[in-house]
């Protein structure tokens, strides 16, 4: 684990994503008439070509992904629907669901590169050992008692614990205590669908792989990976994250846009857990509020602890334990603790590691009314 010590490039983004034609550019005596132009399109679009000027408004558009929250006494309400219509027996079927952004259109993702679900498991249940070429992080919100077994290795799973299956390991889970575990499941699918590289396959014969290790949550265990692009180490445990948020909390080691946050890093490289999604987890000391900024990066939080809200492009979002919601790129947003005592604790899935990677990671500070956003009423 490591605080946030990026590559980020701070300057202003320039308020619009695009650049924008000037006026009475291409309005002179020179340009043709209207039905010879549409007679020129009309003729291009016969060869499959488009001219850049039909569509420059379109395909430089801002996203739709618009700020959301989901309410976590909703999404209890329907694990528990779905626990009663839905088992699950030794077969990879998931009681899974999808945080589905109310701006996306065309796909059921958080973000436009994140992709969020919450499961639950109940007693007695398990999946069978599958892979899949986008890469998968489990948060666990509720319950201990359950495992899952990635490459071999099998993993006791806890509340607060967050456990990685890497691109293209083989992964399977089970719930061998007597109460239900929910996890929060983030993943690059999105993004690896925007590639055309989504790949799946299940173990052969459909059951389950072999243990080789076992790491009981007690005995600190090093793992081995052939890449190293991806974290080594597939579990980081609830007390060793919290003391690590203390020891920052003790040493003054805050910022004035996340307060107190560590990022989860690969101790082989001290780069990100994978190559395309990141993980964090901030505390927010009672009455924080933080300054605004933005950056050309997404993320997708959830409240661990506490109570508070965020403004996210003007608009505040009230949260409280539980719930999550999403942060679109390019957005400004700020943070509050509601409470004058006690902490409040998000834990956050960023593409940061893609933008980073493809040198598109830039990032700006508010510097009007104080560093604050005017709330819209």
């Amino acid at each position: 684990m490591g605080n946030r010590g990026t590559v980020d490039t701070v300057l202003d983004l320039g308020g619009a994503p695009r650049m924008r034609r000037q006026d009475g550019v291409g309005d002179d005596e020179q340009t043709p008439p209207g039905d010879a132009i549409d007679a020129f399109v009309a003729d291009l679009e016969g060869d499959a070509i488009k001219g850049l000027w039909t569509v420059e408004g379109r395909i430089d558009a801002p996203s739709r992904i618009a700020p959301h929250v989901w309410r976590w006494h909703a999404l209890r309400r329907h694990l528990d629907r779905a626990g009663d219509l839905m088992r699950l027996s030794n077969a990879p079927l998931r009681r899974a669901l999808l945080l589905w952004n109310p701006g996306a259109r065309d796909h059921w993702d958080a973000t436009g590169t994140l992709t969020v679900s919450v499961q639950m498991m109940l007693p007695g249940e398990s999946v069978t050992a599958h892979r899949h070429i986008h890469s998968t992080m489990m948060y666990i919100t509720h319950g201990s008692g359950a495992y899952t077994v990635v490459d071999g290795e099998r993993i006791a799973l806890a509340s607060g614990d967050l456990v990685l299956a890497p691109n293209w390991a083989w992964h399977e889970h089970g719930n061998e205590s007597q109460g239900e575990i929910i996890w929060m499941t983030g993943l690059d699918r999105s993004l690896v669908k925007l590639f055309d590289a989504i790949y799946f396959e299940g173990y052969p014969g459909g059951g389950r792989q072999p243990v080789t290790a076992v790491d009981d949550g007690v005995t600190p265990r090093p793992s081995v990976r052939a890449d190293p692009r991806f974290s080594a180490q597939l579990v980081w445990r609830s007390n060793e994250i919290l003391a690590r948020l203390a020891h920052l909390d003790t040493m003054g080691e805050a910022t004035p846009y996340d307060d107190i946050i560590e990022v989860f890093r690969n101790p082989a490289t001290g780069g990100h857990v994978t190559p395309t999604f990141g993980c964090a987890i901030q505390v927010l000391r009672p009455g924080i509020h933080t300054r605004a900024h933005r950056h050309t990066t997404s993320a997708v939080y959830h409240v661990v602890r506490g109570r508070g809200y965020s403004v996210i492009g003007g608009r505040r979002y009230d949260w409280a334990e539980g719930d999550y919601f999403a942060l679109p790129h390019r957005t400004w947003h700020e943070h509050a603790n509601a409470s004058p005592s006690e902490p409040a604790i998000l834990f956050s899935l960023t593409d940061e590691p893609t933008f980073e990677g493809l040198a598109l990671r830039r990032e700006e500070h508010l510097q009007t009314n104080g560093g604050f956003q005017k709330i819209e009423i």
